[in-house]
This record gives C-alpha cells, structure tokens and sequence, in this order.
C-alpha cells in the first residue's frame, strides 16, 4: 500500500492545531519553543493521511545575518518521498525567510537513509561526533584514580567549583557549548519534555565562567550524554577529571549500568583515549549537515 504513493499523491502543509498530537510524538522537541517553532506536514492527497512532519526555527546566527535549523520524522513505513519533501520545504521556508543557512537538528547516523537524503539535497557535513557505551562502575573506577593524583597535585583551585547544572546558569553553559558543538538544545531543564537530568549533570566553574559542562540526559530508560564539553583553556588541566568524577559517581549512586557518550575525538582527544582505555564499544558515527543557502539552488 505505501509503495502506491509517489510525490504526485503526496502534499505538503503548514501544521494545524489539530496536528498538535502527532506533532508532539514525531517531534517531541518541539514542546521546548511552541511559539517560535514553525512545522509542515506532509499528507498522503488522497485520504489526507499525514505521513509526517518537520519543524523549524529561524534565528539571529552568531555570525550576523538569519539561520534556520530544522528536522524532520515519517511514520512508520511510509515512503522516501514523504521525507524528501518535507526536507524540500523547510529548505523553501528558510530561503523565504531570508536565511543564510540551514542546518539539521543534531546529527543522523552515518550510512542511513537520512544522510543519503541530505546528501542528495546538496547538505554538507560540518562535524562527525562518536557515539560510544561506557562502563559506568568501570569508568567511576578509573576517574577515581585519575581524581587521586589531582589531590596529590593540590586539588581543585580555590576559585574552582564542580557543581549540578542545577544549581549553574543555563545561558553560560549553552554558550560554552555552542562553541564547540552546534545545533544546541534541551539545555534548560525546568522546560516541560526536557530530557536534561540536573542532578547527574556537571558544570565546572572557575570563578564566575563556565569552563567545563557534561550533560546527561535519560533516553528510554538509558543516560546518554550528548554533550561534553571543556574550555579548549583547561583541558589540560583538572577540570576535566573533576568533572568526569563528580558524573561517574552520580550515575553509579543512580544505579546506571552504561551511558552513552557522543564526543567529537578531533576536538576532545582526552575523551577519546580515555574510551579507548575503557574498551568502550564504538556504537556508530553521527554527522551533522548544513546547507548554505546563499550557494545556489538545493533541492
């Protein structure tokens, strides 16, 4: 039955209050910004069935100028076409609205359909981030040793504080992210649907300034950390075990037996080898894609 469809029976939509239900199921991150957050639908022409949907946000880009981040879902089954248009339109919608580029909310798996997709529609990588599982017993061990030796060293400086995103402000740690990792979300976690854990979270602070910020986030029953971040400053210094060690211990207290990092190894090379010492098993590659919309046509 889905195989009948071709992009002559297929349709393309602003969201209706209505949608709001299948929205918030495809697209759970939309509950973040309702009212700045703009979404499509995508319909089967015939019965008007929606097949799916995408949303995207347009905003001042920190390099002057608008640009536009957007992402998309299909039901269950239904065909290509559904997704290809849907991508089509918000590269449409953004260009309308002047945006110098788009860019795919967070990451898609190396070698899925949906890099193929982007591919197709002239998207080009920026970052690739490695999805790692960690032993959390067998991490909290090994921080632990490395915690020691920055005891023996002098400790945590005075003007030094490891702390729960809890208690940290949300804009610093979302700007210390931002520099390393694009396409930051779900941050703040006293937003209704945030993923955020603010008590397993850790920021690491020297003086006022955020120097350090590991994010975790429960995903299905699983912590994930999807973002690892310290000060290119300090990352020699012991910010970063402080922060490991104080997230490790957390989520041992909390009973988690994996997490999954996702960590980008050319930038955060003390992570990588400290996966590597883990045996942490590679568990696949997530790129993330822009478009520059100023290029010429795309889709």
């Amino acid at each position: 039955m889905n195989a009948a469809h071709s992009a002559s029976t297929l349709g393309l939509r602003p969201a209706r209050p209505a949608d709001t239900p299948r929205l918030l199921r495809l697209l759970p991150r939309i509950a973040l910004a309702p009212d700045r957050i703009r979404c499509l639908v995508a319909e089967s022409v015939g019965d008007r069935r929606v097949l799916g949907a995408a949303s995207f946000l347009i905003s001042p880009s920190p390099r002057g100028g608008e640009s536009a981040v957007f992402e998309w879902a299909t039901e269950q089954g239904v065909p290509a076409e559904a997704g290809r248009l849907l991508v089509a339109g918000c590269i449409a919608q953004a260009r309308a609205a002047g945006a110098e580029r788009l860019t795919v909310q967070g990451g898609v798996l190396e070698g899925s359909p949906a890099e193929s997709l982007l591919r197709e529609l002239a998207f080009q990588p920026f970052q690739t981030l490695v999805h790692y599982d960690m032993d959390v017993a067998a991490g909290w061990k090994a921080v632990q040793s490395a915690h020691r030796w920055i005891e023996r060293k002098g400790g945590i400086p005075a003007d030094g504080r490891v702390i729960a995103l809890r208690e940290a402000p949300v804009m610093p740690v979302a700007e210390l992210i931002r520099r390393y990792l694009s396409n930051v979300q779900d941050l703040d976690w006293k937003v209704p649907g945030s993923r955020v854990q603010p008590d397993l979270s850790t920021v690491v602070l020297m003086g006022p300034r955020v120097v350090g910020a590991l994010v975790v986030h429960i995903m299905g029953g699983r912590a994930e950390a999807p973002y690892d971040v310290v000060d290119e400053e300090f990352r020699s210094s012991w910010v970063t075990i402080a922060m490991w060690h104080r997230t490790f211990q957390k989520g041992v207290e909390a009973g988690y037996k994996t997490v999954r990092f996702r960590t980008d190894d050319k930038q955060f090379k003390a992570f990588a080898n400290f996966a590597h010492r883990m045996k942490s098993t590679p568990v696949g590659r997530e790129i993330w894609y822009r478009l520059d919309l100023c290029a010429g046509p795309g889709g």
